[in-house]
């Protein structure tokens, strides 16, 4: 005879102990190692040596700030659902107080081009964030990546 499964087996229902955040950072992660030669170059073309190692750092940074965010939510939504929105929106501070700060002390120093990074940060940020609300499931039946775009 068959074997009886459910409906959720099917369509791949929430499993509580997948950090779905920590799947979409990784992603997220992916796609700056993509875009990272065309960054790379666009820097070269602009500043030198002095652009390609600065949005070298802003790669880095951007990467860094994914992951540091898809860990506090999983942290936190592992200990208390509620105290969600308020890590998110106290992280998000933190973090963007954190990356100001890299950014000043990094001014400073006489091979770093600044536009080159902050414009860095900010373009990919906001490049990749479009680019992933396009791959990421909202749905409660399958949260995370979209199925097949894992």
């Amino acid at each position: 005879m068959g074997t009886t499964h459910t409906v959720s087996q099917d369509i791949n229902a929430a499993d509580p102990n997948v950090a779905y955040e920590g799947q979409i950072a990784g992603d997220l992660v992916r796609r700056v190692l993509i875009v990272s030669p065309a960054v790379l170059l666009v820097a070269a073309l602009v500043s030198g040596v002095d652009g390609v190692l600065s949005a070298a750092i802003g790669l880095v940074l951007v990467s860094l700030n994914f992951l540091v965010s898809a860990r506090l939510i999983t942290y936190t939504a592992q200990r208390s659902p509620g105290a969600v929105m308020g890590v998110v929106l106290g992280g998000y501070i933190v973090r963007l107080g954190v990356l100001f700060g890299i950014a000043l002390a990094l001014d400073t120093v006489s091979w770093i081009d600044i536009g080159v990074l902050l414009l860095t940060v900010a373009v990919v940020h906001l490049a990749l964030l479009t680019w992933e609300s396009r791959h990421v499931s909202l749905t409660l039946g399958y949260p995370g990546l979209k199925p097949g775009r894992q």
